[in-house]
C-alpha cells in the first residue's frame, strides 16, 4: 500500500461511492447514474461534476452532491419533480384568477338570456357570488387544469403584462406544463392558492357563504368570551402546535392568569432534505458529526416510510400512537424483531433529539418499544434411512477427489444426517452397523 503522499501523486480508484478519478481532467469527479425509471422525469441519465485533485477535498465536496441528488431522487420518486418554486405558483394562481373572472363574467346574462353587466368584466368580488362562484373542489380542479392545458384567451394580449408573460413562459413549454400536472405537491399548492383567491371573493363555494360567515362569528364570540386563546388560532393558521399551560381544554377564566403558551412552528421530519437544511434529519445529523452519508440517506428512507403511514411530515404533530401504529404496521408485514427495532430506532432518535432541543412539544417515542422476540428454537434434523445412506456412500465410492492419502468429506450416519469424516482410503472403510461401506 502506498502512502498518502504517493496516492496524491499517483491517483487511483477510490472506494468512495460516486467518486472516481477522471484522467482527462487529472482530477476527481462526482458521477452518479439516474435510475432508468426516473430518467424521463429528471431529464438526464447521470450527474457529473469535476472536483479537486486532492482526495480529501474531493471527499468533502462529494457530500453536498450526494445530498442534493438524494433530494432530487426522493422528489422524483414522490412525483414532485421538477421542483416548482412559490413565485411560479403565485404567478400561475394570479393568471388563473384573472382569466376565471373574465370567463365567468361573460356567462352572466339577463332573464332573457342576453349578455348584461358585468359581462366581460375582469373583477367579480363585488358581484353576487351566486351568479359566478364554483360549487366544489372538483369544479376548482377542473377549472385550473383547463387553464393549464389551454388555450388561454387574455383580454389584452399585446399590452405589457408581467403576470401573463410569466404564465405563458411557464405553460407555453409543453414539458414544463406536463410535469406540473404530474407534480402532486406543486399542484396541491397551486389549487390551494387558487382556492384562497376564489373564497376571498366568493366567501366559499356556492352555498357556503353563510356557513363561513357563521363560523367567523362564532370564533369571534369565543375569543370575546375567553373560551379560546387567539394565539392558538394564529398558531394553527401558521401550521404550528400550541401546548396550553393550563391542564385540559377548559375555558380560560383570565388571560392574565394564563402564561404564554409554547408555540412550536411546523418542523419537517426530513424524509426529503430541505434546501436550507432546516428539516429534522438535517439538524439532527449536523450535531452528530462524522455521520456517513449512507446513514443519513437510510435515516431519510426510514422516516419517509413513517411519514407515509401517518400521512403528514410535521414532527410537531407526531404522537406516541403514531409510533405504536408504525411498529404494528411493520410487524404485520412479517418483518423480524431486529428489523422492526431498527426502524423504530431510526425514527425515535431524531424525535428524541428534537424534544431535547425544544423543537417539538413531547418525545413521542418515549416508552415505545418492540418487545416480541423471534423464535430461534432449533429444528431437529431428520436422519437418513439405511437405504438413503447406502445410496449416497455407494455413489461416493467412485469419488476420485482424494487429498493426500486420505479422503475428506461429509458422509451420512444413520440417525445423524451428514457427519464430517476423514479416513485413509475410501475402499477400506470398515462396516458400521449392518451396512457395508
Amino acid at each position: 500500500m502506498g502512502s498518502a503522499a504517493n496516492s496524491k501523486r499517483l491517483p487511483r480508484g477510490t472506494r468512495e461511492r460516486y467518486l472516481q478519478w477522471f484522467e482527462p481532467t487529472r482530477a476527481y469527479r462526482f458521477r452518479r447514474a439516474v435510475p432508468i425509471r426516473l430518467r424521463p422525469i429528471i431529464g438526464q441519465g447521470e450527474w457529473t461534476e469535476t472536483f479537486s485533485r486532492d482526495p480529501a477535498e474531493a471527499k468533502r465536496q462529494r457530500l453536498a452532491h450526494v445530498q442534493r441528488t438524494d433530494r432530487i431522487l426522493a422528489l422524483a420518486e414522490a412525483g414532485n419533480w421538477p421542483e416548482i418554486d412559490d413565485i411560479e405558483i403565485d404567478a400561475l394562481a394570479e393568471g388563473w384568477w384573472r382569466l376565471f373572472q373574465l370567463e365567468r363574467s361573460r356567462l352572466i346574462a339577463n332573464p332573457q338570456g342576453l349578455p348584461c353587466w358585468p359581462n366581460g368584466r375582469e373583477r367579480l368580488d363585488d358581484i353576487n357570488p351566486e351568479s359566478w362562484a364554483l360549487a366544489s373542489d372538483d369544479d376548482l380542479s377542473r377549472s385550473v387544469r383547463m387553464f393549464i392545458s389551454g388555450p388561454r384567451h387574455w383580454r389584452h394580449p399585446q399590452a405589457p403584462d408581467a403576470t401573463r408573460d410569466g404564465v405563458e413562459a411557464f405553460l407555453g413549454d409543453p414539458k414544463r406544463s406536463a410535469q406540473l400536472s404530474k407534480n402532486t405537491e406543486a399542484m396541491g399548492r397551486l389549487l390551494r392558492h387558487c382556492r384562497i383567491l376564489h373564497h376571498h371573493a366568493a366567501r366559499g363555494y356556492l352555498g357556503q357563504g353563510d356557513d363561513r360567515a357563521n363560523a367567523v362569528g362564532r370564533i369571534l364570540d369565543m375569543i370575546e368570551q375567553l373560551e379560546i386563546d387567539p394565539r392558538q388560532i394564529v398558531a394553527a393558521i401558521e401550521g404550528g402546535t400550541v401546548v396550553p399551560v393550563s391542564p385540559g381544554n377548559t375555558s380560560l377564566t383570565s388571560l392574565a392568569q394564563q402564561a404564554a403558551p409554547t408555540i412550536y412552528p411546523s418542523f419537517s421530519l426530513g424524509a426529503v432534505a430541505t434546501r436550507d437544511g432546516s428539516d429534522l434529519i438535517s439538524r439532527w445529523a449536523k450535531e452528530r458529526k462524522n455521520l456517513p452519508p449512507k446513514t443519513i440517506y437510510q435515516a431519510r428512507r426510514d422516516v419517509g416510510k413513517f411519514a407515509a403511514l401517518i400521512e403528514h411530515d410535521d414532527a410537531t404533530r407526531v404522537i406516541p400512537e403514531d409510533l405504536i401504529r408504525f411498529k404494528e404496521h411493520l410487524a404485520g408485514k412479517g418483518l423480524s424483531a431486529p428489523t422492526i427495532r431498527r426502524y423504530l430506532s431510526a425514527v425515535k432518535a431524531p424525535l428524541a433529539w428534537a424534544h431535547r432541543n425544544r423543537k417539538i412539544p413531547i418525545n413521542p417515542g418515549l416508552g415505545v418499544v418492540y418487545e416480541a422476540k423471534d423464535d430461534h428454537t432449533p429444528t431437529k434434523r431428520l436422519g437418513y434411512t439405511d437405504d438413503q445412506a447406502r445410496l449416497i456412500l455407494l455413489a461416493a465410492r467412485g469419488e476420485t477427489n482424494l487429498i493426500g492419502d486420505g479422503f475428506h468429506g461429509y458422509v451420512p450416519l444413520r440417525g445423524h444426517g451428514w457427519t464430517r469424516l476423514q479416513v485413509e482410503r475410501l475402499p477400506t472403510l470398515r462396516e458400521l452397523g449392518d451396512i457395508g461401506y
